[in-house]
């Protein structure tokens, strides 16, 4: 997963107030001693009401349809009302918070990593704001995901799956502010430092065998093509068959099953023969091949180049950079480029360099905005 890292200063606000014109709700806020601001009718404090749904949430305690005996029918009416009212909103709607993530992330899937070059990219929330209402104009409940990503994880993790994870960490009855942590907690995140580290990228056969890296990584590896939502590729020692790229969970113990949890999710290694509204393992597997075919290229022309400054490698290295950054899927180049050109000792490493550059925002041909180089391997 590619590792990200937040802006502490995104320049996305939560509005102190918000209009509500409607006195089918209006009437009903201030039955639960919810007041308009002083002086005005259809005014309200936007943490009056946030308040209020994170009270209603607990109290809930993740009873389907807000059936919880604790909710009375006042409340069961305001909740998806006023749901709605922040996905709609013009001036407190969490759409509004689409521009400071796009600057912050990219137009990346936080999740796939797939390039999404237009409106389909969705702001997303971590904790779902069907389960989590509370929480669901907050800047820190935000990533940006692609249509399938966001369609699979829907709303994932529900509360009950969230507060039984608090107990599963050793926190008897949890309270309110533990579970949406436990929430946020349960899944290994893009912003954890062990998101690149905690999943390795591997290629399978069509009957889920796992390739050995010695031909998965052979730069002798070619694209042939892609039929039926399966790529065909010529594999070193295997011949031509259908290959498919998915992530292995590393670790053991909590964070095994964090990257689990993160995995089933998302749905992030799920292939589907003949399904091609979901082409996120096929274009990760294509990935996979054309940074090999890079990694081909690229040592070819540094063995070939005799000038000592290695102008003409260092040319195409800037030409793979400018492809990656547009191309998406940066975690399976970056893997792909440290074992074939590992960092250590080798001042020409082309991982090096991609990894400095993409992470570099005074170098805006090949930065992507958010990679977060902390969390990647230096050495």
């Amino acid at each position: 997963m590619r590792p990200l890292t937040r802006n502490p200063n995104p320049g996305y606000n939560i509005p102190q107030t918000i209009q509500i014109n409607r006195k089918s709700i209006q009437q009903p806020l201030m039955t639960q001693g919810i007041q308009p601001v002083p002086g005005y009718t259809a005014t309200f404090y936007v943490q009056d009401l946030l308040n209020f749904l994170s009270a209603a949430t607990f109290a809930n305690q993740g009873t389907p349809n807000w059936g919880n005996p604790n909710i009375n029918a006042n409340q069961r009416f305001l909740i998806p009302q006023l749901i709605s009212l922040f996905t709609s909103s013009g001036t407190a709607g969490y759409g509004n918070a689409r521009g400071a993530l796009l600057q912050n992330f990219g137009e990346i899937c936080s999740y796939c990593e797939m390039t999404v070059q237009d409106s389909s990219l969705a702001v997303e929330h971590i904790l779902p704001k069907a389960e989590f209402p509370g929480v669901m104009i907050t800047y820190t409940n935000f990533f940006l995901a692609c249509p399938v990503c966001n369609s699979v994880k829907g709303s994932q993790p529900t509360y009950t799956f969230a507060y039984t994870w608090a107990v599963s960490q050793g926190i008897f009855a949890p309270n309110y502010n533990q579970i949406l942590a436990a929430g946020v907690d349960c899944a290994t995140s893009p912003t954890d430092a062990t998101s690149y580290t905690g999943f390795t990228p591997n290629l399978y056969t069509a009957n889920n065998a796992l390739i050995p890296r010695q031909n998965s990584l052979n730069t002798n590896n070619a694209y042939i093509s892609t039929t039926n939502n399966q790529v065909t590729a010529s594999i070193n020692g295997m011949g031509n068959i259908i290959v498919s790229n998915r992530f292995a969970s590393n670790g053991n113990g909590t964070p095994l099953l964090r990257n689990n949890n993160f995995i089933a999710m998302v749905g992030l290694n799920r292939v589907v023969v003949g399904e091609f509204s979901d082409r996120r393992v096929t274009n990760r597997t294509v990935a996979w091949l054309d940074a090999l075919a890079a990694a081909y290229r690229l040592n070819t022309v540094f063995q070939n180049d005799p000038s000592q400054n290695k102008q003409l490698y260092l040319m195409m290295v800037a030409q793979v950079l400018a492809t990656v950054r547009t191309a998406g899927y940066f975690s399976t180049w970056a893997e792909v480029f440290y074992v074939l050109s590992p960092p250590l000792n080798n001042q020409w490493s082309y991982y090096s360099f991609l990894r400095n550059n993409a992470t570099d925002p005074t170098q805006p041909q090949y930065y992507i905005p958010g990679t977060n180089a902390a969390a990647l391997p230096a050495q």
